[in-house]
């Protein structure tokens, strides 16, 4: 396995308006840096990208640009996840100043998908021989679910990826960790408790470590004594000392083979507003009676990766992790487009909040439904199948 990391800063160069929290919150400087980080993986046959961007989220539109302009083939596969970072340049277009008004700049939106598309490419060409290990545990960190009290998916893994020699050892961390620690009246570009963890991991481990989040739907948030900075680099502290000391405790796995699965999908949209506001071109995806997304499964030795486009419910992303057959599982949120809450059917109620940031009560489950085909295609009579690469599903044109 050969393994290439690359990072680079994405803070805006003039002020922008803020996503997450209430809308209209325009920047005023930045407090520290929000970042596109790159793992790629190459086991001879495939090459695997893995981008975590500090940011609410990114759409499909977006992710396809930058497909477009790094001229994929069959064997280039590239995953795009958003950190969910709520002091961060809107990408999205709905937390302008009003209903009417867009709050993404189109220099900005370019200006990243720039970032991306280099970040990318330097991590391909700076590939080395690698080693793989993998922790599992429960991160020191205390999250509330105030949607469903009690139901957290507190399970962590990490992915440590050592160079020869250990000289630096790179890091994937998939966990739940809502990075809502500045406050709503908070104007500065910050990637919140994002900060303190990448500057602790690299420091001590040498190598680029990225996270995505897992279950975070719900909604989850930390507890904690106050909403400040000083409180974010508590707890990136907290989940750096996580993730270092575990790699002591990480073991090693053999890992010759990767393998994806990228499933194109369309679920139905019942959310009037969201369609409103894309018909006005405040919101800049394209939402109609139906959307179009993507889903991603992805296989490296034991570790299994699934992915769905927006905030997960625990109760979706725990189903989800129970149809993985692998020793190693994560599942992660705010992947290669944005869809707002990914809530069950059963528990979607039109009077609460995350239903409005919703395209509608079956999204939940038919993206389970879909992603349900490409885990178990996995294993065939105990080994590794050979999946094709991308399909099409066409199966919620009947939902």
């Amino acid at each position: 396995m050969r393994a290439g990391t690359s990072k680079i800063t994405i803070n805006p160069d003039s002020d922008v308006y803020l996503s997450g929290f209430p809308r209209g919150r325009k920047s005023s400087g930045v407090h520290d840096g929000i970042w596109v980080r790159c793992l790629s993986l190459d086991d001879g046959k495939n090459l695997l990208s893995i981008v975590t961007a500090d940011l609410w989220g990114v759409l499909r539109e977006d992710v396809e640009k930058i497909r477009d302009a790094l001229k994929p083939d069959d064997n280039r596969h590239l995953l795009l996840c958003c950190t969910h970072v709520h002091s961060a340049p809107d990408m999205l277009g709905i937390f302008g100043p009003d209903s009417k008004t867009s709050g993404s700049d189109e220099r900005y939106v370019e200006k990243f998908r720039s970032a991306v598309v280099r970040c990318v490419t330097e991590s391909r060409l700076s590939m080395k021989d690698v080693s793989m290990r993998v922790a599992t545990g429960k991160p020191n960190l205390k999250v509330e679910n105030f949607r469903n009290p009690g139901l957290v998916d507190g399970v962590g893994l990490t992915v440590y990826f050592a160079e020869k020699g250990e000289k630096r050892v790179h890091s994937l961390t998939n966990s739940i960790g809502p990075a809502v620690l500045s406050s709503e009246d908070n104007r500065l570009i910050s990637s919140d408790w994002l900060h303190s963890f990448y500057s602790k991991t690299e420091k001590q481990m040498g190598g680029i470590p990225l996270f995505v989040q897992g279950s975070l739907g719900g909604i989850m948030c930390p507890i904690v004594a106050s909403r400040t900075f000083d409180e974010a680099d508590k707890m990136g502290n907290s989940m750096a000392e996580y993730v270092v000391g575990n790699y002591r405790k990480s073991i090693e796995v053999h890992a010759n083979e990767i393998a994806v699965i990228e499933k194109a999908v369309e679920v139905p949209v019942e959310n009037r507003l969201m369609m409103a506001l894309s018909a006005m071109g405040t919101f800049r995806g394209k939402i109609h009676n139906r959307r179009e997304t993507k889903l991603a499964v992805v296989k490296v030795g034991p570790l299994t990766i699934a992915t769905l486009p927006g905030s997960v419910f625990p109760e979706v992303g725990l189903e989800v992790k129970a149809m993985m057959k692998s020793p190693h599982r994560a599942l992660v949120s705010f992947a290669n487009d944005y869809l707002g809450f990914i809530i069950p059917s059963s528990k979607f109620d039109p009077t609460m909040y995350e239903e409005r940031i919703s395209l509608g009560r079956d999204v939940a489950d038919i993206l389970m439904a879909e992603i349900g085909q490409p885990l178990g295609s996995f294993l065939v009579a105990g080994k590794l199948a050979e999946p094709r690469s991308t399909e099409r599903s066409t199966q919620a044109d009947s939902a």
